[in-house]
């Protein structure tokens, strides 16, 4: 998104887009006073990428609710704004977590991500692909108990 409004933008707008990426995906809050400063003067010289700023931002607020109802209606409504928006990836993400609204909700539910375990999964697959040549299995699962281990 960031690069698409950049290709588009004009010689004095692009200085102000580029280096911006931290600034546009970091939490506001924990943007410095001069980081927030870019952040603002970059969302007031291109509409896009205030606007795509703005979806998730709003999107982040979805899984603050306490009810899945809630959250559900909520959803429903930032999906019809990033239709609304014309930015074709928030219209192709939108799309998608329609199809899937109740699972994307389901955190607000049940309070459980599976970050770890994709961590983990994640672990597994480094070490296996590291043990290529390894033709002894009771080593490969000995390196494999070992790396769970030093994970947790």
């Amino acid at each position: 998104m960031r690069r698409e409004q950049w290709r588009d933008a004009s010689e004095q707008d692009r200085s102000v887009i580029k280096g911006s990426r931290f600034l546009l995906l970091a939490h506001a809050e924990n943007l410095s006073d001069t980081g927030g400063q870019r952040l603002q003067e970059l969302l007031r010289a291109n509409e896009g990428l205030s606007m795509a700023y703005q979806l998730k931002e709003q999107f982040k607020g979805i899984f603050q609710y306490q009810k899945q109802g809630w959250a559900l209606r909520a959803l429903d409504q930032w999906c019809a704004m990033a239709q609304a928006s014309e930015l074709s990836p928030f219209q192709r993400l939108a799309k998608g977590l329609m199809k899937q609204r109740e699972r994307v909700c389901g955190f607000v539910k049940h309070r459980l991500t599976s970050g770890k375990i994709e961590g983990f999964n994640n672990l597994l697959s480094r070490i296996i692909h590291r043990a290529r040549c390894i033709k002894d299995l009771d080593y490969l699962e000995l390196k494999l108990r070992h790396g769970s281990v030093m994970r947790s």
